[in-house]
Order: structure tokens, then sequence, then C-alpha cells
């Protein structure tokens, strides 16, 4: 195309343009959006699991650690159930060859114990934002 050519596409199209002008809406559009916003409910945040199912999950993750610590040999944990061994374990024996010292078991528990503070705390941050 030319320049010449390509000036008079332009004065067309400035032209259509023109003639057309802005569409503008209906004098009650903005009053019809605005309702229908406040129409809509607000959400309701429930947790999916609520605070007594964290307590019950905490538990009973304490009670198993309890339990592991205290009763590290299979058959003692059985002896002490009352439970008779009817199954062979012998090709399991992976706990009991697993064996943490002081050190690393403390460590274990401080840095369980620091994640859960830490997402106690970055919840509460959150809810904090929306409020």
């Amino acid at each position: 195309m030319s320049i010449e050519e390509e000036k008079k596409l332009e004065a067309i199209t400035r032209r259509m343009i023109q003639d057309s002008g802005l569409e503008k809406p209906s004098a009650g559009f903005m009053n019809r959006v605005m309702l229908s916003i406040q129409k809509e409910q607000q959400y309701a945040y429930t947790p999916l699991i609520k605070k007594w199912g964290w307590y019950i999950i905490a538990s009973l993750l304490t009670a198993i650690t309890v339990i592991l610590i205290k009763f590290s040999d299979r058959s003692t944990f059985l002896e002490h159930l009352g439970v008779v061994k009817k199954i062979d374990f012998s090709n399991l024996d992976i706990v009991s060859k697993l064996q943490f010292s002081d050190t690393t078991s403390f460590v274990l528990i401080m840095a369980f114990s620091l994640i859960l503070f830490q997402m106690y705390l970055i919840k509460k941050m959150y809810f904090k934002q929306f409020k």
C-alpha cells in the first residue's frame, strides 16, 4: 500500500468511528450491577478438619509415638496387649533395627513441635489479613 492509500483508509476509519459513536449503557445499569453484587452472599469459611478433629489427631499421634517408644520390641508390645503371637514377623524386623539416640529423638520432637507452632502462627496471620 502506498502512503496515500493508507491516509485514505485512515480517514475512512476515523469517519466510521465518529459516526458510530460510543455505546452507553442504560440509565439503570450501574444500579442493577451494584444490587447484584450486594445480593451475593459472602463465603463463610468452614475448615475441612474442625478444631476438635485436630485435637483427636494430635492425641492419636502422641499415643502412637509413646507406645512405639515405650514398647520398641514388637514381642513385648504384643505380650503386653495379651495377644498371642500367631503371625511370623521375622521378615518385617525393620522397626527393631531402627534405633535413635536420645539427641536424635529430642531433635525430631523439637522440630515437629516447631513445625506445628509455625503452622499455627501462619494460620493466625492468614486469617488476620481477611478480617
